[in-house]
């Protein structure tokens, strides 16, 4: 049988199509029928149970000439991340690289918002080129309502390429039943599916060949109504007790209480051991030997029964290829666990789930595993499982699967573990909620049990511990004890956890930076080098180093850093820590005035979304919403910073909403919203003591005096002196070099304004010095107009210098050269990449070509491509290709001689 493990998550027996019967009775009309759903986007067959929905599929999709993958749904998929998971994984199955986007949301560190995640699986399904059809069976489990809205919304949408069929025993749900409507949906119902006389006649001619006459013939079609079920199960009993013995006349239609008691008529007459393993194995969704030995103890000889359960079709059907795992048809499986609750008491029947569950978690099917625990009463057994799993959840970063076990225990029942309470710490350190991570390690480290934990839980508490302590201290800028608890985490830590090593080698660089410089922070990192066991460890330690670079403001460093570390990324599976790489990387390219570079890079992250870090998300979110305004695009700039203030709202994140909105307000001013930025800043309380300042690009405490600088009131340009005064103190104290560029240019336009024109001369040349070391432009060119005018006054002085030069160059009054002539009608010259995917476009390529061509993204494509429009003042790829050319932009080699 297959070993699933946790990494596994997703079961392959549920892609599984059922096999048709021996006995499969075929149907014409209504293939033809579900025929049809292929020239629509949708087809249903809704029925109760044992109308044979799931055959007739099966044999539909056995003929039907396109791809096809079957889904049968369970419990489980009653939420929006699992449906999801599911959804993309069938599809895989076949189409092996659908979705890889949506993937990244399976580690996102919070659940996304239903819009988002809507607008993921369009995108992939908008990607299919070929007739493709999913089935979703047992859709009747799902009643989420975010799981039907999403389908709606996938359904309304017009994708030629896409059909879903719906297996249920319920009508569909309002928001997908609307296509009935829009003659969008092909319907099959109960009525549709009863046998006619014809059908019932070949079925018996099947089953029971020997039948003696038509009247019993006749009386099994007028019982049965066409139930197929029913028929199935009378004819299961004639075969094996003979027409004698068995009266049909009981039967009336597809009523669940008599095929109940047809059941327990079939149990009477089953050995025993055979009765016993019925009404036991009945627990369980789905079972395969080992599982059903397990639960039934050796003395049962499981693997004969099954094979005989399959040689008489009692309702069991096989769920892979090489007949593992089986499942009890779902009308069968119920009327067992009816019989099963009459005649085994609730401790046995709990006793049985816990065996079940026993076996599950030893194979790694984690999440039955807690289920089954949970359904025999034994909480304890349901923490312990999820306790011994959660560290391989941490490693590989599965957020989201994580909170969604931990939901299925009371509040109550996690308080009451420690080694429960230690993984909402960890899901609430991914969503940066400090205040409460700092809560839980005060708990654990006092409370008894989590220092009587097994050696490898409580080494991993123990770590954790350490963990959580150095990030307190650290954002607390006591930097001695942040040193001592990193160092206590990776003294102690395994190799293989990779996520917490991480975590401590960052607030070891960052401390010790702070603490000594840049130089003693590298070599503090350096000593952990025997921790380096892999590609993965050294991954994660160049984040450190990263942080380190960027703090030092040593962007040429920060660059090789980054470039070494993508190019080890490359072919590996690691969207989330990767993402912090593509931010540095993008964040020197901006600082340094490569907005095209910039894009490509913050692009990369904002794609992810919410499978990317979030802080380098959000500071993503913000580099992308810069690059907008400085190109003249203050429109989608601020749907950006709506994005970043969305993102903090949905993941209840206090530290990423503070700085959304803090740029927001900064964003405000330069869109001439100066009203809007005023009325923030009066909601901001007194602010507290420059702390913990991150390794980015943007910091929300500029912001306010920025808005202080932008009243021009005697009192606000007051507070805004006290306020860079403090903060430069503790920058400069704490070795945070681009922090201190931009508090020395906003220094000047201060002093400026305080008509102290030598004391804003004095700290523009530091800012101008300490910038050049690492090549800033972008914090004196986002400073605008007066910026420039100050800069310009300082090159008149003398101070002039190939650097400032450069910067004065990157101003927008400075573009384009006076050498430089505009054609006619282009309102501004294109960059060199614009001019490329000009060139492309007239090659007629599709975005997703340019890219790979380009080696970009689509959405950077997609960026240049509206640039490209904007400037040329067009509204499409053959408006933008035919004005090139009158412009001369772009040569037709085709007309020269």
């Amino acid at each position: 049988m297959p070993n699933a493990t946790v990494s596994t998550y997703y079961l392959h027996a549920k892609l599984h199509r059922p096999a048709l019967p021996e006995d499969y009775v075929p149907r014409p009309r209504l293939l033809a029928q579900l025929n049809k759903g292929l020239h629509h986007r949708l087809a249903s067959i809704t029925a109760p149970a044992g109308y044979g929905k799931s055959t007739l599929a099966s044999a539909w999709i056995e003929q039907v000439d396109c791809l096809a993958v079957w889904l049968s749904l369970d419990q489980a998929d009653d939420d929006l991340v699992a449906f999801v998971g599911y959804f993309v994984f069938a599809i895989r199955s076949v189409i092996p690289e659908f979705g890889e986007r949506v993937l990244t949301l399976a580690q996102a560190s919070s659940r996304p918002p239903l819009v988002t995640i809507i607008s993921y699986l369009l995108h992939a399904l908008d990607q299919l080129n070929q007739d493709f059809v999913l089935v979703l069976d047992d859709f009747h489990l799902v009643t989420n309502w975010e799981v039907h809205e999403l389908l709606g919304k996938l359904l309304y949408y017009q994708m030629p390429c896409f059909h879903l069929l719906v297996i249920s025993r319920h009508d569909l749900p309002p928001q997908i039943a609307t296509l009935r409507a829009k003659s969008g949906l092909v319907e099959l119902r109960a009525k549709d599916l009863r046998f006619s006389d014809t059908e019932v006649a070949d079925f018996v001619q099947k089953t029971l060949p020997a039948l003696p006459n038509a009247a019993t013939i006749r009386n099994l079609t007028e019982k049965t109504e066409g139930w197929p079920v029913g028929l199935r199960l009378v004819t299961i009993a004639i075969r094996r007790w003979g027409v004698s013995e068995y009266q049909p006349a009981v039967l009336q239609v597809e009523d669940v209480y008599v095929f109940e008691y047809l059941v327990n008529e079939i149990l009477i007459r089953q050995p025993t051991a055979v009765r016993d393993f019925l009404l036991k194995s009945a627990i369980l969704n789905r079972f395969c030997i080992p599982l059903c030995a397990a639960i039934m103890g050796p003395d049962t000889p499981v693997l004969k029964i099954v094979d005989q359960l399959e040689r008489e079709g009692l309702f069991i059907e096989s769920l892979d290829k090489h007949k593992a795992w089986y499942r009890y048809h779902h009308l069968f499986r119920e009327a067992l666990l009816h019989q099963l609750e009459e005649q085994l008491p609730g401790a046995e029947i709990a006793a049985i789930r816990l065996r079940a569950s026993q076996w599950l978690a030893t194979n790694g099917f984690l999440e039955e595993a807690i289920e089954y625990a949970l359904a025999g009463n034994d909480l304890k057994r349901a923490a312990d499982i999820l306790a011994e799993q959660g560290l391989i959840l941490i490693n590989e970063e599965r957020w989201l699967l994580l909170e969604n076990l931990l939901n299925k225990f009371p509040p109550a029942a996690i308080n009451e573990h420690p080694d429960l309470l230690l993984l909402v710490g960890w899901l609430s350190l991914t969503r940066m909620q400090l205040p409460r991570i700092e809560t839980i390690r005060s708990y654990l480290a006092e409370h008894p049990e989590a220092a009587s934990l097994a050696l490898e839980k409580g080494r991993f508490m123990h770590c954790s511990i350490h963990l959580f302590a150095a990030i307190k201290y650290d954002w607390d800028s006591d930097y001695e004890k942040a040193i001592f608890h990193a160092r206590q985490a990776l003294t102690d830590a395994r190799p293989e956890w990779g996520v917490l090593l991480s975590y401590s080698w960052v607030h070891l660089g960052i401390a010790s930076h702070h603490l000594l410089g840049g130089q003693a922070a590298l070599v503090a990192l350096a000593k952990d080098s025997h921790r380096v066991e892999s590609i993965s460890s050294s991954l994660r330690r160049e984040i450190a180093v990263g942080c380190v670079d960027w703090l030092s403001g040593d962007l040429y460093k920060l660059l090789q850093t980054t470039r070494k570390a993508l190019d080890l990324i490359q072919g590996l599976r690691w969207p989330k820590s990767s993402t912090m790489f593509h931010y540095l990387a993008g964040s020197v390219y901006y600082q340094q005035n490569d907005l095209d570079g910039a894009a490509q890079y913050f692009g990369m992250v904002v794609e992810l979304g919410y499978g990317a870090l979030p802080l380098a998300y959000v500071q993503s979110l913000i580099g992308q919403a810069l690059i907008y305004q400085a190109q003249g695009m203050p429109d989608e700039a601020w749907r950006m910073s709506e994005t970043a203030v969305n993102f903090g709202l949905a993941t209840e994140s206090p530290k990423n909403l503070l700085l959304a909105r803090a740029f927001q307000a900064e964003l405000a001013l330069r869109q001439n919203k100066k009203e809007r930025a005023v009325l923030w800043a009066t909601q901001q309380e007194d602010t507290p003591p420059w702390g913990y300042t991150m390794p980015f690009m943007y910091q929300e405490r500029l912001a306010l005096p920025l808005v202080w600088l932008a009243e021009e009131s005697p009192d606000s340009l007051h507070k805004a002196e006290v306020e860079l005064t403090r903060v430069y103190d503790f920058v400069s104290q704490h070795h945070n070099l681009p922090v201190q560029i931009k508090i020395l240019a906003l220094q000047s336009l201060l002093y400026q304004a305080q008509n102290k024109p030598r004391a804003a001369e004095e700290v523009l040349v530091q800012a101008i010095r300490l910038a050049q070391l690492g090549g800033f432009i972008r914090p004196f060119v986002d400073l605008g107009p007066k910026m420039a005018a100050l800069l310009k006054h300082l090159y008149m002085q003398g101070h002039s210098s190939a650097f400032l030069q450069q910067v004065l160059d990157a101003f927008p009054a400075a573009r384009p050269t006076p050498n430089v002539a505009l054609p006619p009608a282009l309102i501004e010259s294109l960059t060199e990449r614009e001019t490329e995917v000009l060139s492309l476009l007239a090659q007629r390529l599709s975005n997703k070509e340019i890219a790979q061509i380009m080696v970009i993204s689509p959405e950077t494509v997609k960026r240049h491509t509206v640039n490209i429009y904007q400037k040329l003042q067009v509204k499409s790829r053959r408006q933008a290709v035919a004005k090139a050319y009158s412009l001369g932009l772009l040569v037709d080699v085709t007309s020269s001689t």
